[in-house]
Parts: C-alpha cells; sequence; structure tokens
C-alpha cells in the first residue's frame, strides 16, 4: 500500500475524515472539504505541505497551531476539531466555512468600481475586533491579521482564521527567532518588522490597516518589494483616505491614523476601542424628519370637492365660516372669507332689517301655533332636546373603508417571523426577509415542491447576506437558518445549503 504523502491525499482516509475536494493552498499548508464519518459532518482540513514538514520547527508550529485555537471558543474564530499525523502527512481538522473570503469580497467590490458600505465596513470591524479580543484576553497575538484570513460561514457571520504564525504570550515559547519577521508585508506592524516582541497592539495596527482597505478600497502602503512596503510601514505615515472616498467625515481619518501609530503605545488600548471609535466617527446620514409631536399637532382634514353644490347667501357664508375651526382648510372658502371688511359691513346693513321682520313673523306664528296645540290636545308640547335638534356628524372619511389589521398567519415559518421582531433588524430589511418567507409559505401550502425548494433556498441566501453586512445579528440570521431548515425537513424538502448544528 502506498504511503500517504501531502501530495496524494485527495480522495484519500485520514482517521475517521475523508479527503474529498481541493479549497485551497499557500506556502505552508493546503485545505481541502472533507467528511467527517464519526460525526457524519462536512469539515475542512488542512494538511502541511511537504516543504514546510521538512523544515525545522515547522511540524511543532502547525501542532502549536491547533492548540491554540482549541483554547478559543468564539463564534468569530475558527473552531479546531482535531489533529493528526499519518504516514507523511500532518494535518489539522476545523469547521468548513464556506466563504468567501473577506479578500474575495474587497476584489468583488473592486471589479465592480464600488466602495464597500459603510454599514458593511462596521460590521467587518466589529466581528474581527470582537475575534482579536478573545484571542488578545486568551494570551494569544494572531501576527496575520489580512482580509485572506477572514471568511463568512453558512450563518453570514466572518470568521478569523489561521493562526499559523500565532504567538502565546502565557507559558509557551515561540518557534521564531530573534530577529526574522514573520507575518504579511502590507499587514505588518513597525515593530513586527524590526523583528521586537509582541503584544496585541501588533493587531490592532493590522487591523487598522485593514479598516483603511475596507473604506479605501486598497492598503495604505504598496510597492514593487516585500521589502519596500516593509520600508514604508516603518517610515511613512499612511496616505490620506479623503482622495479615495467623497464625503468621508474627519473624524474617519483621525480614528485610522491612531490605529495606524508607528508606536504601539499611542494606538487604541483594544480592537473593540477601535471599532467602537469608527462606529461614532461615522455614524451616517439620517433623512431629516419632522418631529412626531409637530406631526400629530397638525389638524386632521378631510377632502371636500373644490366647487360646492348650490353658492349659499353671503350670510351663511360668514356663518359657515366663522364656525369652521380653521381658515386654511378649504382654498375658496379661505379666499371669501378674505373679502374687503367694506363690502361684508354692507351686505350686513341690507340684511339686518330683513332678517328682523323674518324673526318677528316667526315668532308670532310658533306662538300660535303652541296656543292652538295646546287647546286641542290639552298637554303641553314636550321640549325638543338639543340631541333630537342637532343632526348626527357625519363622519370625517366617510367614503374611506375602516382598516382592519389582518391576522398573522401561522405558517411553517411562524418561529422565522418572531425572530424578525427583533428591534436590531432594520425596518426595510425585515420587511425585505418577511416578503420572501411569504412567497415560501405560499409556495409550501400549495404542494409545489420544486417552487417552495427554490424560495427557501433564496430565503437561506438573503438571510447569509443580510448577516455578512451586518443588517441582521448573526445570532438572529443562525436562528432564522435553522427555522428554514427545519421548515425544509417537514416538508421531506433537501435544500443546497445544509445548515448543522
Amino acid at each position: 500500500m502506498t504511503a500517504l504523502t501531502p501530495s496524494n491525499v485527495l480522495g484519500a482516509r485520514l482517521g475517521v475524515y475523508e479527503v474529498q475536494a481541493p479549497i485551497g493552498s499557500g506556502g505552508m499548508a493546503s485545505v481541502y472539504r472533507g467528511f467527517d464519518h464519526n460525526l457524519q459532518r462536512p469539515v475542512a482540513i488542512k494538511v502541511l505541505s511537504e516543504l514546510a514538514a521538512s523544515q525545522t520547527g515547522f511540524v511543532e508550529r502547525f501542532r502549536q497551531e491547533a492548540r491554540l485555537i482549541a483554547r478559543l471558543r468564539h463564534p468569530h474564530i475558527v473552531h479546531v476539531y482535531d489533529f493528526g499525523v499519518q504516514d507523511q502527512v500532518v494535518y489539522m481538522v476545523q469547521e468548513l466555512l464556506p466563504g468567501p473570503t473577506l479578500e474575495q469580497r474587497l476584489a468583488e467590490l473592486t471589479a465592480r468600481g464600488q466602495p464597500m458600505p459603510r454599514m458593511e465596513v462596521m460590521a467587518v470591524v466589529r466581528q474581527l475586533a470582537e475575534a482579536l479580543d478573545a484571542a488578545h484576553a486568551a494570551g494569544i497575538i494572531h501576527r496575520d491579521v489580512k482580509p485572506s484570513n477572514a471568511l463568512w460561514n453558512a450563518a453570514g457571520a466572518l470568521v478569523l482564521t489561521d493562526f499559523g504564525i500565532a504567538k502565546s504570550t502565557i507559558g509557551e515559547t515561540t518557534q521564531t527567532q530573534a530577529g526574522v519577521v514573520m507575518g504579511t508585508p502590507a499587514y505588518v506592524s513597525p515593530e513586527q518588522a524590526r523583528g521586537e516582541s509582541l503584544t496585541p497592539a501588533s493587531d490592532i495596527y493590522a487591523l487598522g490597516v485593514v479598516l483603511y482597505q475596507l473604506i479605501g478600497g486598497r492598503p495604505p502602503f504598496d510597492g514593487n518589494t516585500p521589502l519596500g512596503v516593509v520600508l514604508q510601514h516603518l517610515q511613512e505615515p499612511p496616505p490620506p483616505l479623503q482622495p479615495l472616498r467623497a464625503n468621508l467625515p474627519p473624524e474617519v481619518e483621525a480614528v485610522v491614523q491612531r490605529a495606524l501609530a508607528k508606536r504601539p503605545a499611542d494606538r487604541f488600548a483594544s480592537a473593540g476601542e477601535l471599532a467602537r471609535a469608527i462606529e461614532a466617527a461615522w455614524p451616517g446620514r439620517q433623512p431629516a424628519q419632522q418631529p412626531a409631536a409637530d406631526i400629530h399637532a397638525l389638524p386632521t382634514t378631510a377632502w371636500q370637492p373644490l366647487t360646492p353644490p348650490a353658492t349659499p347667501a353671503p350670510a351663511a357664508q360668514h356663518a359657515a365660516l366663522s364656525t369652521s375651526g380653521s381658515d386654511t382648510q378649504h382654498p375658496a372658502l379661505s379666499t371669501q372669507h378674505s373679502a374687503p371688511s367694506t363690502q361684508h359691513s354692507a351686505l350686513t346693513s341690507r340684511a339686518l332689517p330683513i332678517l328682523a321682520a323674518l324673526l318677528t313673523i316667526l315668532l308670532v306664528g310658533g306662538a300660535l301655533l303652541a296656543a292652538q296645540g295646546a287647546t286641542e290636545s290639552g298637554a303641553r308640547p314636550a321640549p325638543t332636546s338639543a340631541a333630537q335638534s342637532t343632526p348626527a356628524a357625519e363622519p370625517t372619511d366617510a367614503g374611506a373603508p375602516e382598516a382592519t389589521e389582518a391576522p398573522e398567519p401561522a405558517g411553517p415559518l411562524k418561529g422565522l417571523r418572531t425572530l424578525f421582531e427583533d428591534p436590531l433588524v432594520a425596518g426595510a430589511e425585515r420587511d425585505a426577509i418577511l416578503a420572501s418567507v411569504n412567497s415560501a409559505e405560499l409556495a409550501l401550502a400549495s404542494g409545489d415542491s420544486a417552487g417552495a425548494t427554490a424560495a427557501l433556498t433564496a430565503l437561506q441566501q438573503q438571510l447569509v447576506r443580510a448577516g455578512r453586512a451586518g443588517s441582521v445579528p448573526p445570532e438572529t440570521v443562525r436562528a432564522a437558518l435553522a427555522e428554514v431548515q427545519s421548515a425544509a425537513e417537514a416538508s421531506g424538502l433537501r435544500l443546497p445549503l445544509s445548515v448543522g448544528p
């Protein structure tokens, strides 16, 4: 039987793990998609290259990487499941991250000529900062923070990977020799470039470089040779960001410059402090809105035709205007109400004698009729109440149907609807997701298996995108994906993206 080597592991078995397909490779290791036959789940298998395995200290460094990550249990740090050696193959088993990498996302935006949206920048920095703070709290310095080492998982959360050159500051020695530079030139800190002993401030500098790239579309320093880039980190201040992105607040520039300070003591005290500072400096612009109190103070008006059915007498017009409660509800009436005072006085002087005569006639006639009625019936007529004599007020919205709230449907995705009552989910994002939920439930209710599969798959993708953009919290995305998977399994459907425990 041929002994296994790093070059012929494809299709082979490493313990209980089957190596199925290549995912990516670098100078130190190659990563394969695999399957854990013991726990029945997909995994990622990282195999140390022959060249790296032949060099002194690399196998031990690879083992150290596995031990370091295994100590870290955090949603934004890759999970390590196992480590082993079989024949000439040294391998580590990790959780499978479907991606893409942050580097691929930036390349996609560059190809489109688009900057990364502000909300997505905040989500990326916040998640990477949480991962780094957790690592630093455990005494681990990553030393190679860069976009290619950050991948999205199936729930839409960004995960920090590749702790291959990480250093533990608690009771372990590093395999890096003094004066040897480890890291990637575009993201290396000045003290790292000088080969000095490192602190968490070095990772904060690298996160500052990533932040610069997220905002400006490229790293702050570039050159024809790695040495040229390293020298810029050592000697030159970062170029201004504002020429690379229009309408960038100056406070953002100040945050990035502090993160990229040459002296570690001048940077932020933690990655989380950097994330909070950039969110405060770049809060985004909200459309101006009138305060709710002012809106509710406005009078409620009912629509009326501009041309009245009949023109009332001048006196009646004046009476109607004086009791309307508002001079601005009807343009035509407002114009009449603003007639010259001299015309109003003339009309009043001519109408008074006529009104007096009519009033006298009505009083006399009324008295005679009342006396006659009392004589014939022998009883005094009952007085007319104010409620009887006053006609009922008509509703202001006479022709509008009364709005009623539709009951919430209790479909197979009812649990998912409940999740999106989360106030942290933006209203527009919530509406779009709930619209997709409606489509999926209609397809499920009609028994359309193909349509339901397509609708649920589209809903999965929509949830993952929302998680990547940071518009939906990661825990909400994970729970929502589990609801979608449960609905699919209950209907006997199989979705392309299978969300495991």
